[in-house]
């Protein structure tokens, strides 16, 4: 138990840091010092900064207001990504296809060749979404907010872009599987869910999920993947929330359950009222959590474990692992806190969450074995070390600058704990 390690996945250098044990002794959030000065006026240039590419970027792409560039733009990314995809399958058929060559090109019409690498940004740092660890092979793969998806030496070096030719923006999954003795790189975004049984070299996009909106969240359990989405409901006549689910790693999806008021739910609740979660590590079921309401998911639907009381509202957040004798469970409703020891039977309330806000979808977590350990990341990353009692932050937010290698950036996307071979 004690060996449990945390791995916090924030803006870092160029993919190149990513984990951070929790055993630096923080002060009380209470007795925090003030932000400097120089640090808050240099966030508000930046935010200026951001704020004046967009509104240039927009002037750029001047055109009728009945013509959407954003969607002409993303159509044609589409399709040449789908061009380059067909390109690499029959390299791949013909046994053609090779990582070593793939970053050299030549013009059309001039005997010309060059090769180019990437280099990256020699003085920004790049945000990392999410991350998946190959112990075995002592490896780190990481999904950057740029759309790459990142793969390098467990010792942070020689990192390698794995899709150069397209980008999946938004993704919150990131899982190397073993697809019936086939290793898979599976990959779900906010609105698309892709797998890869080529290394990274080609991404295959799932069927079933072509008319989802958005995806809030995945689960793996066993050979079943599921996904938590809002797609609209042309019975009712509204988006609704769903849950679909693919038995075959990741190829295909098919719908498992609608949230909506046939099946007893509030049939206007959208995602954010909804989470999801499994232990990775364990097995068992999968659950779901629908503000202060408790579910497991069963062969063909779910049932209600437990409801606990709350004066909350607002969006949730589901994260847990495996006690002694049980699942533990963390709900993040709203601004509270709330913690089941007990398999969801019942939970107490932990209180006001220690940040105002979280960030991403993935910046509420928990160790898989210790349930007294939990944290939480918005601008700054908090941990418990009690369950939730209280709370202690990691580093202030303008600390990285004096010591980007042990402090972490402001803006946490991430918090995510992995057990390896020999479940340390």
């Amino acid at each position: 138990m004690n060996n449990t390690k945390i791995y916090i996945i924030p803006i870092l250098i160029a993919v190149g840091l990513l984990a951070s044990y929790f055993n630096v002794e923080q002060n009380a959030a209470e007795n925090r010092r003030p932000v400097p000065t120089e640090f808050v006026e240099k966030k508000l240039r930046r935010k200026d900064f951001k704020n004046d590419r967009k509104e240039y970027i927009k002037q750029m792409h001047r055109s009728h207001p009945e013509t959407d560039w954003q969607e002409m733009d993303r159509h044609t990314r589409q399709e040449k990504s789908e061009k380059v995809r067909h390109e690499l399958e029959s390299r791949l058929q013909n046994g053609e296809l090779n990582r070593s060559e793939l970053n050299r090109v030549s013009t059309a019409n001039r005997n010309i060749t060059g090769e180019w690498n990437e280099r990256g940004s020699n003085n920004l740092a790049g945000r990392i979404r999410t991350a998946e660890i190959d112990f075995e092979n002592g490896l780190i793969y990481c999904a950057s907010s740029g759309g790459n998806i990142w793969r390098g030496s467990i010792e942070g070096e020689n990192w390698e872009s794995m899709n150069d030719y397209m980008q999946v923006k938004g993704i919150s999954f990131l899982r190397l599987i073993d697809a019936e003795g086939v290793s898979r790189l599976v990959i779900g975004s906010n609105d698309v869910f892709y797998y890869s049984d080529s290394d990274g070299l080609i991404l295959n996009p799932a069927s079933g999920l072509e008319d989802v909106n958005t995806i809030k969240r995945y689960a793996l359990l066993g050979t079943d993947i599921y996904a938590l989405v809002k797609e609209w409901d042309d019975e009712d006549n509204r988006n609704e929330t769903k849950l679909y689910r693919s038995t075959d790693f990741g190829v295909s999806f098919q719908h498992f359950v609608s949230f909506d008021s046939h099946n007893g739910f509030n049939s206007i609740e959208m995602p954010d009222h909804f989470d999801l979660w499994t232990d990775r590590y364990f097995g068992g079921d999968v659950y779901i959590v629908n503000d202060n309401s408790f579910y497991r998911v069963t062969t063909h639907d779910v049932e209600l474990i437990s409801t606990f009381d709350s004066n909350s509202s607002g969006e949730v957040l589901l994260t847990g692992g495996m006690g002694m004798n049980s699942p533990f469970f963390y709900v993040l409703y709203g601004s509270d806190i709330y913690f089941s020891s007990n398999g969801g039977n019942t939970w107490v309330n932990r209180g006001e969450s220690p940040s105002s806000w979280w960030f991403m979808v993935n910046s509420f977590g928990s160790s898989n074995i210790n349930s007294d350990v939990v944290a939480i990341g918005g601008m700054e990353a908090f941990r418990s070390t009690n369950s939730g009692n209280s709370w202690q932050v990691i580093n202030d937010w303008w600390a990285y600058y004096d010591d980007p290698v042990n402090d972490l950036h402001a803006d946490i996307p991430e918090i995510r704990f992995f057990l390896d071979e020999e479940f340390n």
